[in-house]
């Protein structure tokens, strides 16, 4: 070998060297801009006539958002898709999260029957991870591996309140429930658990979505003389049914409903109809550091009180992330079993298990009360 040759290779050599050194000092200089970006889906009703719970959604991600890393923060990239609670609206949603953003994950939907379980097919089938936002009901928390969602199902929460209304002495109730998928489910666990609890159900009436004048049922419901009403309704039709209560004399009957009663409009129009009205609440009942912690922070940022929808935002785009940034944005597979193996999580609603089937449970579950024209924790 000449001396020539023995220059270039040493040149050659060198050169090596410096970029392998400028290699490895750029990559841990790479600014966290450049990283892997975290792409979330985010579907919701945004619009039409379940906007208050969209908006309620949104509350809870920027919550979120705010308390992330900005590291993390600059790199999560949230795409918003409207699905008005609209079974083809929510179709569209789902197809273009999934068909032209090609994201891996997705939290919501929230409204189960009308947008939930017709795009399950579409996360399952192309493998996307999405966590909904409402209380599911059976045929949502029995859906593929794909799903999960951090709220306790509904039958969790009707066995609650069925066995709180016996504990209370009540043997004799009425029924009287809007005729819609989520009502429907609410009332045949309830009344499912308040029979075997061995309490009897005197009336059970059922009124049409959007009915304003309920008097017929509640003459019905009147004439059989209950110990107690069980309220399967909420928003408008729930103030509806508790003015006409009132218009024929039953004001005064013991009152149970469902999760869906907080709502602040129930306050605002009729606090004092509701006055009394007990109903589960999807968080744990004695309520952790972590929930306390959570309600002060959403007060002070929002001025009123949190709701269960914006809680499971916050918990599923913390949990989501934090699975994201341990497995990688593409290791769906590792992002699948952190998911699946969550317990006590100290989350917006209380230390948080999710079991086999990727649906929150809770210890014992929390029971309210309107009290005082407010949303008041049962004590009792």
């Amino acid at each position: 070998m000449n001396k020539t040759t023995k220059i270039i290779i040493g040149i050659i050599i060198v050169v090596i060297i410096i970029v392998g050194v400028w290699y490895g000092v750029s990559k841990k200089q790479t600014p966290s801009s450049e990283k892997e970006p975290i792409k979330i889906g985010f579907m919701g009703p945004f619009s039409g006539y379940a906007a208050q719970f969209g908006e309620m959604m949104e509350r809870g991600l920027n919550l979120a958002l705010s308390e992330l890393p900005e590291e993390t923060r600059e790199r999560i990239k949230i795409i918003k898709e409207d699905d008005r609670c609209d079974p083809i609206a929510g179709l569209n949603a789902a197809q273009k999260l999934i068909q032209i953003d090609k994201v891996n994950y997705v939290i919501g939907p929230l409204c189960s029957a009308e947008v939930a379980i017709p795009t399950e097919h579409l996360f399952e089938d192309n493998k996307v991870i999405a966590l909904t936002v409402g209380l599911p009901p059976n045929k949502v928390a029995n859906m593929g591996p794909y799903h999960f969602s951090f709220s306790p199902e509904i039958e969790y929460l009707m066995k609650a309140l069925a066995k709180k209304v016996r504990e209370d002495g009540i043997s004799k109730i009425a029924v009287i429930y809007t005729n819609g998928e989520f009502e429907v489910e609410n009332r045949n666990h309830f009344i499912k658990y308040f029979k075997e609890f061995g309490g009897e159900v005197v009336a059970d009436e059922a009124i049409e979505r959007g009915t304003t004048d309920v008097r017929t049922p509640i003459l019905k419901i009147k004439s059989k003389n209950p110990e107690a009403i069980f309220i399967g309704a909420h928003s408008g039709e729930l103030i509806n049914i508790l003015r006409q209560l009132k218009e024929l004399g039953l004001e005064n009957l013991p009152k149970y409903g469902i999760h869906a009663t907080e709502n602040p409009v129930i306050l605002s129009e009729a606090a004092d109809l509701a006055e009394g009205l007990i109903y589960p609440y999807p968080a744990e009942k004695n309520q952790s550091q972590s929930a306390i912690d959570y309600a002060r922070k959403y007060r002070e940022m929002y001025n009123f009180d949190p709701d269960p929808y914006s809680a499971n935002v916050y918990d599923s785009l913390k949990i989501l992330v934090g699975a994201i940034e341990a497995c990688g944005y593409e290791n769906k597979d590792c992002v699948l079993q952190k998911l699946s193996t969550i317990k006590d999580y100290p989350g917006a609603n209380g230390l948080l298990s999710v079991d086999e089937r990727g649906v929150g449970t809770y210890k014992e579950v929390m029971l309210k009360i309107v009290k005082n024209g407010k949303f008041e924790k049962l004590q009792k």
